[in-house]
């Protein structure tokens, strides 16, 4: 080769200025690229546009251009500088930069030039008082080049990255003229022969004009040489080509994403294939398009980002320019990992995406989305703009985002969030909005609850209405309209008003109020009926009556000894435990047999035993020894008294009772793990209330597993292998604290991993995440992805969020996901 003469291959390479460093470095790496490489290459690359000149000189534009219009290459290099507006230039640009970029561009457009390449430099490695005065331009430009992912571009922080990823780019290009000019030397000496189209290569370079990457070309070339045999290619292969296919998805094309098997597939070999940048968003876009399941893997590929200081730069992307879809997956992404509003600095600003979001044509997943992100990411400069938007919201949106801005007020002060609750009046407000805003009920003014009780919410009304019937508040006038209310919550505060005020109604009057009508059947006639009116806003009435019943009153009215006047009794116990102490014991202990039997005997003799006041007692006998025992028992229970436990354990086990949660509390107190038992039945009890707030099946079954813990922390594995329903389960592990999760053996945790449950597998691997340090993670998801028994994604999926993620990242979306689990 020494007589060979070489090609010269010319690469231009332009900035606005600033970058001495970088120039000094460029022209080192060229020097030592020629010296290792020109000759097996056969040609030499040769830098125009960063030749040294003298201090104060400065070549006039039309003579850079002319160095320009000669190169086969273009390289930007920009950093905070845009630079000014070139003497002799052309007056439509503001930079000689952009004057030789834009020509560059249309010299590939033309097929003058081959390819463009351009380095940002990171402006945030300047301190934000020395930026350059047009380092905003510098912005602009490259979310322009980011919003048309294209033409090929990387950042650097240092000197010394940009001399890798420099050496890299130019690497490049030498065995691209390499590989060009051998194809030429062939052509021309086999110029009569026919082209031979499996023998060529395709260009390899990672550049703007190229469909796939330089690592996706090379595995697509290798595979196109395989035999055709069943043998030749293995799953993970074909997943990797169907990922190639999805990376070059344009608009026009059905949207592709890989299956939930072939994305589990490349995770499981991630650490086998050298992926291109295009495969990393391709495998990003699916981990986001299947989110809603979280069985797709996502945050390893998020890690791999090549904005090493923005891992949830694409997701960003996605949320604000994606299919609707994406968008919503991605907003969510974003919410749970505590990122703000998404915006692309001097592109598009906050006030723009939430327009976007909030405003679209459609109401689907991504307005709910974009509602949830804004009630737990939103603040006061979103609250702002959202003011703004909210008279160009449609009708069917308006609640919700009402009920957004009245959250993000109450944030800032009570007083805030109450003005705009009254300002904007919405038909309806979420509950945890509500609970948000009336959150100090002593803080707020009486004249701002009279206020709320003329707006449209039933849920602040009702809330309202408690607060000023609790402070003696509602006026006679108040009252007597607040009788008609829609809401019946509303109307029981309005009863009691008026009994306070001494203008009680009549009882007809009062059911009438309380008391719902029969529930419509679904299935019957139009306009029919069917079982029974919902008396349960009476019951609390009466409940609350006797409540505030004196003890020389209440006594006379349990006097007459009538067992089905159980409301008396029972409220007789709560309020007056210690008086009647002994007896409660003993009705416990009997299982109210003894008074039961004493009334029934009683009503024998005074009306026969034919009699239908009889036939009745008989009846409801069942009934109301489980109500009163159940009722005796809660008072027990109340009290406290540890020598009680004994009696407490015996009633549990030999009565039939109602679901009772001061039970549960005693038992937490004063028991041991022998009362586990006893403990998991009270998940079979139902219960007998008549209290509005009463808690939900799940309610019940987190509080079982909290008096589970209680008695069992010291037997954490025993705790867990307990044989209970699976809500139960989900609510221990719940319960346990980070240190108990590091005290569990991988063995175990792998089988919990295996759980039938889905909720269950993804709490396990979310405490994992949250709990256990980086390298034990890591290594449990590889013992995990390559142990014997079958393994579920959502496992993977969670896991692999402690494994990749950055702990601040971690503990932001491990606390979202478990708020959903306490």
């Amino acid at each position: 080769m020494a007589d060979t003469i070489l090609k010269v291959v010319k690469i231009f390479i332009g900035s606005p200025g600033g970058l001495d460093d970088e120039r000094r470095a460029a022209k080192r790496i060229v020097d030592e690229i020629n010296q290792s490489h020109s000759e097996h290459w056969g040609c030499q690359l040769n830098l125009v546009g960063w030749e040294e000149t003298l201090p104060g000189f400065r070549r006039a534009q039309s003579l850079i251009n002319q160095d320009l219009d000669k190169c086969d290459y273009f390289v930007g290099v920009v950093w905070d500088n845009w630079g000014s507006s070139p003497d002799d230039g052309d007056s439509r640009f503001s930079s000689g930069f952009e004057e030789e970029f834009e020509r560059a561009k249309g010299h590939v457009e033309e097929g003058l030039m081959k390819d463009i390449a351009l380095f940002f430099k990171d402006i945030r490695e300047v301190q934000l008082k020395n930026l350059h005065p047009t380092y905003q331009r510098v912005v602009e430009f490259r979310e322009k080049c980011v919003k048309q992912r294209r033409p090929f571009f990387k950042e650097f922080k240092k000197t010394s990255d940009f001399e890798i990823l420099l050496r890299a780019k130019l690497s490049q290009i030498g065995w691209q003229e390499s590989k060009s000019g051998q194809a030429q030397s062939t052509e021309a000496a086999d110029s009569d022969q026919p082209e031979n189209l499996d023998e060529q290569e395709p260009n390899l370079g990672e550049t703007a004009d190229n469909l796939i990457g330089a690592s996706s070309a090379r595995f697509v070339t290798e595979l196109l040489q395989r035999p055709s045999d069943w043998e030749a290619t293995d799953a993970y292969e074909v997943a990797r080509l169907r990922l190639i296919a999805a990376s070059t998805h344009r608009s026009g094309n059905s949207e592709l994403y890989l299956g939930v098997h072939d994305a589990n597939l490349l995770f499981e070999m991630r650490g086998e294939f050298d992926f291109s940048d295009g495969e990393y968003r391709g495998l990003i876009d699916t981990g986001v398009a299947g989110f809603g399941h979280q069985h797709v893997p996502l945050w390893h590929w998020l890690s791999c980002s090549s904005r090493i200081d923005d891992v949830f730069h694409r997701v960003s992307l996605l949320a604000i320019f994606g299919d609707s879809g994406e968008r919503g997956n991605a907003i969510r992404i974003l919410q749970i990992s505590g990122q703000g509003v998404p915006q692309l600095d001097g592109a598009i600003d906050r006030a723009e995406v939430l327009q976007r979001w909030l405003t679209r044509e459609r109401k689907g997943s991504e307005f709910d989305a974009a509602i949830e992100f804004l009630q737990t990411n939103g603040n006061a400069e979103d609250l702002k703009v959202l003011m703004e938007l909210q008279t160009r919201i449609s009708a069917d949106r308006g609640d919700e985002v009402a009920a957004v801005i009245i959250w993000l007020a109450t944030a800032k002060s009570a007083s805030r969030g109450f003005e705009m609750l009254i300002d904007l009046d919405p038909d309806s407000l979420a509950e945890n909005v509500a609970d948000q805003l009336f959150a100090k009920p002593d803080s707020v003014p009486t004249e701002t609850l009279d206020q709320c009780l003329i707006l449209k919410s039933d849920v602040v009304r009702k809330k309202a209405a408690a607060i000023l019937n609790s402070r003696k508040a509602i006026d006679e006038k108040t009252a007597r309209r607040l009788m008609t209310d829609s809401d019946p919550e509303v109307r029981l505060a309005a009863v009691e008003s008026l009994e306070r005020l001494g203008q009680v109604p009549e009882t007809a009057t009062i059911k009438k109020a309380l008391v719902l009508p029969k529930p419509r059947s679904l299935l019957g006639s139009l306009g029919s009926t069917t079982g029974q009116p919902d008396s349960t806003y009476y019951g609390v009435y009466v409940q609350n009556k006797l409540l505030r019943t004196s003890y020389k009153n209440l006594v006379k009215k349990t006097n007459r000894l009538d067992p089905l006047d159980y409301k008396k009794i029972s409220t007789l116990y709560h309020r007056f435990t210690k008086k009647f102490i002994d007896e409660i014991r003993i009705n416990v202990d009997d299982g109210y047999e003894g008074i039961l039997s004493k009334n029934i005997d009683y009503l024998i003799n005074r009306y026969g035993e034919e009699s239908k006041v009889v036939i009745n007692q008989k009846d409801v006998w069942e009934f109301l020894k489980r109500v009163l025992t159940s009722n005796a028992l809660n008072a027990l229970c109340q009290n406290s008294d540890k020598s009680d436990l004994k009696l407490v354990r015996k009633a549990l086990d030999n009565h039939d009772l109602f679901f009772l949660r001061s039970a549960l509390r005693f038992l937490s107190r004063f028991g041991d793990w022998s009362d586990k038992e006893r403990i998991l039945a009270m998940s079979q009890r139902f219960e007998h209330s008549q209290n509005i707030l009463s808690a939900t099946s799940v309610d019940r079954k987190k509080e079982i597993a909290a008096a589970l813990y209680t008695i069992g922390k010291s037997r954490l594995i025993d705790l867990l292998k307990l044989d209970a329903d699976v809500t139960i389960r989900r609510a221990l592990l719940a319960r346990m604290t980070q240190k108990d999760i590091r005290s569990l053996d991988d063995q175990f945790i792998v089988a919990e991993l295996n759980n039938d449950d889905d909720q269950h597998r993804k709490l396990m691997a979310l405490r994992c995440s949250q709990a256990l340090s980086l390298g034990r993670i890591r290594k449990l998801l590889a013992n995990y992805m390559n142990h014997d028994q079958q393994r579920y994604y959502n496992s993977v999926h969670w896991l692999d969020l402690g494994a990749s993620m950055p702990r601040q990242v971690v503990k932001n979306v491990t606390k979202s996901e478990l708020t959903k689990f306490q």
